[in-house]
């Protein structure tokens, strides 16, 4: 009798390697027995292990199947007990793995089964030639899965594939693998894709057809750019201006950074620029969100996956620089400033290896790279506080817009008038024309109405926590997207930022230094600090006159006033404020962190 294996895993005999074979594994004892049976188990799990095997460049063209238990091949061309189906002999020829040796290096390719083609290079799945929605992790096990068709992938091999870079629990891949059966519908109307190998892996069951595609330097750039971009804002209200500007840019230069405060629309400037600009690239636009990189060492990993590579060595910089050489295209480095030393690090290999490569980042400060193009993005205009102020006048603002605009979409409804254009000015300017800002605000309309939302402002803790839900969580509130940036900052630049907060209108270096220098903080601290805070658009510097001047936006004084009320600080500043700066204090200003409103003009307008 056949002596039988230890356990259900047949170990590849390396004798075999001659065979120069590709390898599947149905049951064995059925599939021999009995034709059908194959063709049943060939849409089912795979399970018991064996190999077949068939070399077409053998002499006479041999096929030969390898028997698990003893290693010894069998002919099974004559017919008899272990003659097998043409079918299944299809199936084998079927199996990307048989076409592997035959690629070109520089082709790329597309892998068919059933209504689904999966174009890896694109990160795309089409169903009949209609896009499929499908996570980036679920993709990237789809193609592993599909690559090795037929074969039994580990559950350890496809959570090193989806997460190169973490530990993760296996209930990880098994919710991603649930989402892929459903977008795959599998096992509905008898389709069959994936099938579990119990506490071993998976395998994927469908007959596989893999097509080579040249890459041409002159493909459809915009197809392809469609793909890698999310969603592109709908409503960019007062940004046409800046959109155009670095449109021009980008035509000019190759790296083109776009800096300003959390909350101002960094993201959705470049995403239109990144839209309007794609036909200038053969190779399309990708989009790589940094905002979700923990780990600084998971940045090239990040921007590996944007860009459809799979590289399997723990240094991916080198392939992912390989790769971009011969590319035309520009790529969308998004949130860098919490990984701002790799993100310049890459873009300066970039832009020495790469020549037709361009970058466009989004950072709160700037990547301080050879060749980079900056652009400050500013808050939206606000009308002036003015009696009389009308509607029509109103709406000659972009803040205004923006807050009719979100205020509209609410269940009541709003509309702009002549009656109540001077709050809304008002709501604008205490908000510094901050676009979240004025989001967050404007969509609780409903809740207060418009004079609710005008006092809203004068307590900042209420304002800060304003949220809504469909957004980054960094942007869910202001608070968040000012904690974001808070987080950032070095002990020393925490410190100075929160005792600065007690200004509540511009100030000179000098008044800084006074207030913020101590026994801890010298005063080339504070002139350190107060240049990185400018840089990292916690703070704007007004340099237009002989004497440059200082300030903070509303927000982020009264987040920053918190934060000094919350450590215990408020008191000591406070009194420090008024021994070394008796000119400047109203103590008035510490109560609020937001600029005192004048109630001459608005409020007395809305009283009458």
């Amino acid at each position: 009798m056949r002596p039988r294996p230890a356990c259900n895993r047949f170990l590849p005999n390396p004798a075999l390697s001659w065979y120069g074979l590709t390898g599947i594994q149905p049951p064995w004892r059925r599939i021999l027995r009995d034709s059908r049976a194959f063709l049943q188990m060939e849409a089912e799990a795979l399970y018991a292990p064996a190999t077949l095997a068939f070399n077409e460049g053998k002499p006479g063209g041999r096929r030969d199947v390898i028997d698990p238990c003893c290693g010894r091949v069998l002919n099974c061309e004559s017919g008899g007990r272990y003659a097998l189906p043409a079918n299944l002999w299809r199936f084998a020829a079927m199996n990307p793995r048989a076409a592997d040796s035959t690629r070109s290096p520089g082709a790329t390719g597309s892998f068919s089964f059933g209504p689904f083609r999966l174009i890896p290079g694109q990160q795309l799945l089409l169903e009949d030639g209609v896009p499929v929605h499908i996570g980036s992790r679920a993709l990237l096990l789809l193609t592993a899965l599909v690559e090795n068709a037929g074969e039994l992938v580990s559950k350890s091999d496809l959570i090193a594939r989806a997460w190169p870079d973490a530990v993760v629990d296996e209930s990880n891949l098994k919710v991603h693998i649930a989402a892929l059966r459903r977008a795959l519908g599998d096992g509905l109307r008898g389709n069959r894709y994936l099938a579990t190998i119990s506490g071993r892996g998976y395998i994927f069951v469908a007959p596989v057809e893999y097509v080579e595609q040249k890459v041409s330097a002159r493909r459809n750039g915009a197809a392809q750019a469609a793909s890698r971009l999310p969603a592109i804002p709908t409503n960019t209200i007062g940004r046409a201006d800046a959109i155009e500007r670095l449109g021009d840019a980008l035509s000019r230069q190759r790296l083109v950074t776009v800096v300003g405060p959390g909350g101002i629309g960094k993201t959705a400037v470049a995403l239109c620029t990144a839209q309007g600009a794609r036909q200038n690239y053969a190779h399309g636009v990708s989009f790589v969100d940094l905002g979700s990189v923990a780990d600084p060492g998971a940045f090239s990993a990040t921007v590996a996956t944007a860009l459809g590579l799979i590289i399997r060595s723990a240094d991916k910089r080198p392939a992912i620089l390989a790769h971009l050489r011969e590319r035309q295209m520009l790529i969308v480095l998004d949130t860098c400033e919490h990984v701002i030393d790799e993100a310049a690090l890459f873009v300066e290999q970039v832009m020495r290896g790469a020549p037709n490569v361009a970058i466009m980042a989004t950072s709160r400060q700037s990547l301080r790279a050879s060749g980079e193009y900056l652009h400050r993005l500013l808050p939206l205009a606000s009308p002036p506080d003015a009696i009389g102020l009308t509607a029509s006048e109103a709406l000659t603002f972009p803040a205004v817009q923006l807050f009719a605009d979100r205020a509209a979409t609410g269940q009541q409804g709003f509309a702009l008038s002549d009656e109540n254009a001077p709050i809304v000015g008002e709501i604008c300017r205490s908000l510094d024309g901050l676009p979240l800002a004025i989001e967050l605000v404007a969509t609780r309309f409903d809740a207060f109405g418009l004079f609710g939302l005008s006092l809203l402002l004068d307590d900042s803790r209420r304002l800060l926590s304003q949220s809504r839900r469909t957004t980054l969580l960094r942007h869910r509130t202001l608070a968040a997207a000012l904690e974001w940036s808070y987080e950032l900052l070095p002990r020393v630049e925490r410190t100075i930022l929160r005792r600065l907060s007690l200004f509540a209108s511009p100030f000179t270096l000098e008044a800084a230094s006074a207030l913020a220098e101590d026994g801890e903080i010298t005063t080339s601290d504070v002139i350190g600090g107060v240049a990185q805070l400018v840089e990292k658009s916690l703070l704007s510097a007004d340099v237009s006159g002989s004497i440059t001047r200082y300030r903070l936006l509303n927000t982020t004084r009264a987040y920053a006033l918190q934060k000094l009320a919350d450590g215990g600080e408020l008191e000591a500043i406070t009194r420090r404020y008024a021994e070394r700066l008796p000119g400047l204090f109203a103590p008035s200003q510490a109560k609020s962190g937001l600029q005192p409103r004048k109630k001459s003009r608005a409020n007395t307008q809305r009283k009458q």
